[in-house]
């Protein structure tokens, strides 16, 4: 699990769902585009949006297999676990270190570990790797 993946699914999602709704709202006539020189061609801008809508729910699918394992297993986190995979895996570069999660927990070095080792048994189950 790389440093942001999270949030971005999350926002990925989001934005498919925004997307998704909105497509019937602005529903637009056809028009015409200029292929070159003096040539046109008809544009179909529902079309276009339809495409880009399809992409983008394929991307947001995948954001959801990634997302939806954690939110499963979130409420059954404990706080201090929470703490973990927030500083550790879904802020910015700036706690990204064991060391520096631990400093910023103020917890022992050998209770993190055993915490991170149990949320990581935790987010494989609920990945399916266990």
């Amino acid at each position: 699990m790389s440093n942001g993946n999270y949030k971005a699914n999350l926002a990925l999602i989001e934005e498919y769902e925004y997307e998704r709704q909105s497509f019937g709202q602005n529903y637009q006539q056809l028009s015409f585009d200029r292929v070159s020189g003096d040539s046109y061609a008809i544009a179909d801008p529902t079309a276009k949006k339809t495409i880009r809508l399809l992409v983008l729910e394929e991307k947001a699918q995948q954001a959801q297999r990634s997302v939806r394992p954690i939110q499963r297993i979130w409420p059954s986190l404990t706080k201090e676990e929470r703490d973990i995979l927030e500083y550790r895996y879904f802020r910015n570069a700036t706690y990204s270190t064991n060391k520096m999660v631990i400093a910023m927990l103020n917890l022992e070095k050998n209770r993190y570990y055993e915490l991170r080792k149990e949320l990581m048994r935790k987010l494989a189950i609920a990945y399916g790797l266990l």
